[in-house]
């Protein structure tokens, strides 16, 4: 009997430090952290910002860097999910408040790669009574005093988001009809695009369209939240009119815009041990500090995110109950290999037609 109780005891021991672990938001002394270099936003000033405040209420030290291949040096590195994504990905026990905090807005993390932004894609405008109601109509809008449409292809990124985002089907092929169709739509709204942006990083699409150069300005939707953004409507960056149907093998008229998601801004844990500045991040005063207060394209997860923002507009409100419900992964790397294909497509510098006859392009 003792031999048994003895057993118990151990196991219960055991369940309770493990379950101890699980639920701690650890930090150690010194917390090292580390930033992949991002053209197109800076979040340095964000992360200085939030580790100066989590330094001082725990009474540790940090070091914060660019990453320049030293991964091992960092308990943990900050930057966009599409480059994280590339790194050993391993297994990993949330503390209970982490698991708690994406339970709530509905995203499975299986691994060591935590998301804390989804971004979907809106079209800002700062003219009255100005919509359109599909990418078609996009491709066709003349404005005889500003550009019609103020985007930037420098990021890799989110050209291939956009792209993606009009796919429906994630078909990546430059012979696809649908995908040949969706370039093709790009190439049309190339002509009254605003080219003085179009390598421009965040902050100069930002004075762009401050300074009203463009009828509408293409973001993610974190924006809306952002204390000094004005704006007379937003609406989700249009859709084709068209989708693909594979059963009956024909394009049918598309009902409803989808808000297509993407993971944004995100942190791999090298060492669990310093995961505490993660549940420092996700705290709800601090989520709230990062969407009013941080103009760095950071998107909440869902409506859950946003319950203490007052004043959030109704149709913001729909667009997060959908988002997390709509998440897609691109795959990076095809896009990343074909990025200058596609533009030089956009821009009407290749010919999509001459490409495929000759066979000239590279398919998944």
């Amino acid at each position: 009997m003792k031999k048994y109780l003895k057993y118990f005891l151990f196991l219960s021991i055991l369940f309770f430090n493990h379950h101890s672990i699980a639920q701690e938001c650890k930090s150690k002394s010194n917390l090292k952290v580390g930033l992949l270099d991002n053209d197109f936003i800076d979040y340095r000033h964000y992360l200085y910002y939030e580790l100066g405040n989590y330094a001082l209420a725990k009474n540790i030290e940090f070091e914060f860097e660019y990453v320049d291949g030293n991964i091992e040096k960092f308990d943990l590195i900050f930057g966009e999910y599409s480059k994280l994504n590339k790194l050993s990905l391993t297994n990993i026990t949330l503390p209970e408040t982490l698991k708690n905090f994406y339970d709530s807005n509905e995203i499975l993390i299986s691994n060591n790669l935590l998301p804390l932004d989804l971004d979907t894609y809106i079209l800002t405008t700062q003219i009255d009574n100005v919509e359109i109601k599909n990418f078609e109509e996009l491709a066709q809008y003349y404005d005889p005093l500003r550009y019609t449409l103020g985007m930037s292809f420098l990021s890799s990124k989110i050209n291939s988001e956009i792209i993606d985002y009009n796919l429906d089907k994630n078909t990546y092929e430059m012979s696809n009809h649908n995908f040949e169709r969706i370039l093709s739509l790009f190439n049309k709204s190339y002509f009254n695009m605003n080219k003085n942006i179009l390598s421009s990083n965040f902050l100069e699409i930002n004075n762009s369209y401050e300074n009203n150069e463009n009828v509408f300005t293409l973001f993610s939707d974190g924006i809306i939240l952002y204390k000094d953004f004005k704006y007379s409507s937003y609406q989700l960056f249009s859709q084709s009119n068209y989708e693909w149907d594979n059963e009956k093998g024909t394009y049918i008229t598309r009902l409803n815009d989808i808000p297509y998601s993407y993971y944004g801004f995100s942190v791999f844990v090298n060492n669990s041990n310093q995961i505490g500045f993660i549940c420092h991040l996700t705290k709800p005063e601090v989520r709230k500090n990062t969407f009013k207060n941080f103009n760095i394209s950071i998107s909440p997860f869902s409506e859950i995110e946003i319950a203490n923002i007052k004043n959030v507009d109704e149709n913001y409100l729909k667009i997060l109950k959908l988002k997390n419900q709509n998440i897609r992964k691109p795959k990076y790397e095809w896009f990343d290999d074909n990025y200058e294909l596609n533009k030089n497509i956009i821009f009407g510098n290749l010919m999509l037609e001459d490409l495929i006859s000759t066979d000239n392009y590279l398919n998944n």
